[in-house]
């Protein structure tokens, strides 16, 4: 703690506060709660946030939710965090569900800008160019664009802590420093967008041949190619460096991405790869969009109702950076380093993947690297672009802050002039396209010439020298600094609104932490309650555990959405009895044909009927236009009538959200349909003797009675979920604690040093 503030470090304390102040006077509107959040961050993450820190709170772990979508395994979320100490922790420490969530959300902002201080520190950045790439990237578009996905702010905020260490650890040929890079990494995915933990090795892999083939000093920013076979001995450590980074995150994530492997299939059929019309074309970065390197307002003009880039939606419309990292990085280039001209030609890979299918290299690394076969959303490729910018930019400002650097003055003034123009007449050109402006349009046209006309003030003076290259920086800063707090105030509303603060502060209110409600949770409504707004289908009802069958659900099955959207189907799973017997079922396929035939049988009868499916065809439920063909029995019509069900007269029912039992007394011998939904991980006991959890009704769970009395009791119980968290939580803990041992040693070995000094002399 005492080196914290020793005097070289002082200066960095000194940044990371600025950063942080940055971020909180930009949000000071949400802080004071004048302004909630808006869209998923007040429909899905917020709600979720609180779920979690309930469950932490009662010293549980998330596993299964009963209350949203008539069931989900949010144990196989991973950017839900079941399972991430950081959001278990906040969640612990949370006293309401608003205040709570909103201070996770910020405490990640904030480790965004501190992992680009110790990344630029470590590129051998001053302290004051760390400070300007660190408030770009705080205040960058992706941060205000994402506002709403915690999930992906959570994966980018933590990236510059991967890049820092897996770096050093290439450098240094360290592989202990590969091994912290893999832990930060795995955590990095716990809680995470799946996209950035795919993405994120990719990246890796392509710094590593940078760094395998080019070399630049921490002292000259001049580099070469690595030739008389340097590079063959460099190429076995970074594959190994890079082997460890990977597997070591592996095994911290293997929770989360274990349960999505083999919890999920029956369940959702948003498994397996995407398509590659799906993959390539879905939520796009317009090229258009280009543009918004020159001003945060640009994006806004894509807010619906009349977005000018429909293809793509609003959260992923901005690659803003701020003038100077976008400034400093164009310097960067200038000098002959062919590290950094790879580093350039990365970042042109990646905005040309982000475009989508406006170019074919995103359908290229599609058909050639198999893991980007598993998302969309190209436009998510542009953090990583945006990355490459902020590396460059800090190398820049070593460059102008360099003493050997004497021909830079010129170089800066032109590219200001050049920067200044074109932000100027790109934002003129997309307003005058859009043919609209909005309520930021005068506070965005001072900040842009602010930012740009300010740099280029700067750099007249600098070639004028009537400033230094060291006063110029810290000018830099400074407005840097007013850059940052005005773009996230422009960029206001795709963060948060005032629409939705009474239902928000309703869902604060009416929080209810308790997880074991037999009564209210078990009868189940169709969507939440009027005083939590709408439209509906998100998940408000969580904080006041309300059951609900329309839900915001990432893991979508293509039949549970037909059961909402006709309502003689979803009434068999809304209310307080939705339990059925029948001792006559029919066993189907669970494909869209004998859906179809299901749905015909029930409208015709106008109550439910019993379908059953073993396991084996529930899990074929992913392959959406397959069939495994007809079980035992027949498919017709006629078959189907005679399946009709009774509603179950049920008692003594206790409801947790891993846990269900109730007495059923049996007429005859049958099978219950309890219109809970079905997941690999349900086990059933009736009369204390195992059965199996068949498949009901294409989404629900059935299961054999026998005539007379039946006590059967569900449990949730994922396979290898609690050995595979024991495999993450203690890799995390061996790091965290070989890291203090490795510090305690250094620490020891310095101060011996320092004694034996005097007897040396």
């Amino acid at each position: 703690m005492r080196a914290l503030f020793e005097k070289e470090n002082r200066g960095w304390l000194l940044a990371g506060v600025i950063v942080i102040l940055a971020i909180l006077l930009g949000n000071l509107e949400l802080l004071t709660g004048k302004l909630v959040p808006q869209w998923d961050a007040a429909d899905f993450f917020g709600p979720q946030f609180s779920f979690l820190a309930d469950h932490i709170k009662a010293g549980r772990l998330v596993l299964w939710d009963p209350w949203v979508s008539g069931g989900a395994p949010d144990l196989a979320e991973p950017e839900l965090g079941s399972t991430s100490p950081l959001m278990l922790l906040m969640g612990l420490l949370s006293p309401n569900p608003q205040a709570g969530f909103i201070t996770y959300w910020m405490v990640v902002w904030i480790l965004g800008g501190a992992g680009v201080l110790l990344l630029a520190k470590h590129l051998g950045s001053p302290m004051w160019g760390a400070l300007i790439v660190a408030l770009g990237f705080i205040a960058s578009g992706f941060y205000t664009g994402h506002a709403e996905h915690t999930s992906s702010l959570y994966s980018v905020s933590l990236l510059p802590w991967v890049l820092w260490r897996f770096d050093a650890a290439l450098l240094r040929r360290n592989y202990w420093f590969g091994v912290q890079a893999g832990a930060l990494y795995g955590l990095s995915a716990l809680g995470g967008y799946p996209e950035f933990t795919i993405l994120t090795p990719l990246f890796l892999f392509l710094w590593a041949v940078g760094r395998i083939f080019r070399r630049e000093s921490h002292t000259s920013s001049e580099s070469h190619t690595r030739i008389d076979g340097e590079w063959r001995r460099l190429i076995l450590p970074a594959v190994l460096i890079l082997c460890l980074t990977v597997g070591i995150g592996s095994a911290v994530c293997s929770p989360g991405y274990g349960a999505f492997l083999t919890g999920t299939h029956g369940y959702s059929d948003r498994v397996g790869p995407r398509s590659r019309v799906e993959s390539t074309s879905s939520n796009i970065f317009p090229a258009q969009a280009l543009s918004t390197l020159s001003s945060p307002y640009l994006s806004l003009l894509n807010m619906p109702p009349n977005p000018i880039w429909a293809m793509t939606d609003v959260s992923m419309s901005s690659i803003y950076i701020g003038s100077a990292v976008l400034l400093f990085s164009l310097f960067a280039l200038r000098r002959r380093s062919a590290w950094r001209w790879w580093l350039a030609a990365v970042a042109l890979f990646l905005i040309c993947c982000a475009v989508g299918n406006q170019l074919p290299v995103r359908g290229w690394l599609y058909d050639l690297v198999i893991p980007t076969r598993y998302f969309r959303n190209p436009a998510m490729f542009r953090v990583y672009f945006m990355l490459v910018l902020i590396v460059l930019a800090a190398l820049g400002s070593k460059d102008l802050c360099s003493p050997d650097e004497r021909k830079g003055r010129s170089a800066l003034l032109a590219l200001s002039i050049a920067l200044a123009a074109g932000a100027t007449a790109s934002f003129a050109m997309v307003v005058h396209i859009a043919g609209k402006t909005l309520n930021e349009y005068h506070l965005a046209v001072v900040h842009l010439t602010t930012v740009w006309f300010g740099v280029l003030l700067l750099a007249i003076l600098l070639r004028a020298r009537l400033i230094s290259r060291t006063s110029l920086v810290r000018l830099v800063a400074v407005l840097a600094a007013i850059d940052a707090v005005v773009a996230l105030h422009i960029a206001q509303p795709t963060m948060y609104t005032d629409v939705p603060r009474g239902w928000w502060h309703a869902m604060n209110a009416g929080e209810d932490r308790r997880l074991d409600l037999p009564g209210r949770a078990w009868a189940r409504q169709l969507d939440s309650p009027a005083e939590l707004g709408l439209p509906p289908g998100s998940n408000r009802n969580l904080a006041l555990k309300i059951a609900t069958f329309r839900n915001y659900a990432p893991l979508t099955n293509r039949f549970q959405s037909q059961f909402i959207a006709d309502p003689m189907l979803s009434g068999m799973a809304l209310g307080p009895n939705r339990i059925w017997f029948s001792s006559h079922p029919v066993w189907l396929a669970p494909d869209n044909a004998h859906f179809q035939k299901f749905s015909e049988a029930v409208h015709a009868l106008r109550r439910p009927v019993l379908v059953l499916h073993t396991t084996a065809q529930m899990l074929s439920i992913s392959e959406k236009d397959g069939s495994n063909g007809v079980g035992p029995g027949a498919s017709d019509q006629a078959s189907l009538n005679s399946a009709e069900c009774s509603q179950a007269s049920v008692s003594s029912v206790s409801y947790r959200p891993n846990f269900l039992s109730f007495r059923y007394v049996a007429e005859a011998p049958g099978w219950l349909l309890v219109t809970d939904r079905w997941a690999p991980g349900w086990k059933v006991s009736v009369n204390g003797k195992p059965q199996q959890v068949l498949g009901g009704n294409f989404i629900f769970r059935a299961v054999r009675v026998e005539a007379g009395a039946n006590y059967v009791e569900f449990k949730y119980r994922p396979a290898g979920f609690f050995a595979l968290l024991a495999v993450s939580w203690s890799t995390l803990l061996l790091v965290a604690l070989g890291e203090v041992y490795r510090m305690s040693r250094s620490k020891n070995h310095e101060s011996a040093s320092h004694t034996l000094e005097p007897a040396l002399v």
